[in-house]
């Protein structure tokens, strides 16, 4: 849908959405690293989930093993990735 006087393309899905499988009964998907925001570091211009982030990335290494099914161009593929320790 083209709406008048905009030029913008308009697309609503019809149908519910998700990545997950058609069993997963949850609500959500609880982060491996929960970060509390507060509406002062939205205003001092700060991100604390990605501050947490680039801490634990230079800490904790980029070693390890994670094995799912990720979302790419409405399709669910399942991926393994794997890095080694340095």
């Amino acid at each position: 849908m083209v709406p008048p006087n905009t030029g913008l393309t308009v697309r609503v899905s019809s149908l519910y959405w998700q990545l997950t499988g058609p069993n997963d009964t949850r609500d959500g998907i609880t982060p491996h690293v929960p970060v509390t925001i507060h509406f002062a570091a939205w205003g001092a211009n700060r991100d604390p989930a990605l501050e947490a982030a680039l801490a634990r990335g230079s800490t904790a290494g980029l070693a390890g093993a994670w094995s799912g099914v990720m979302g790419y161009d409405e399709q669910r593929i399942a991926m393994t990735f794997a890095l080694p320790k340095r």
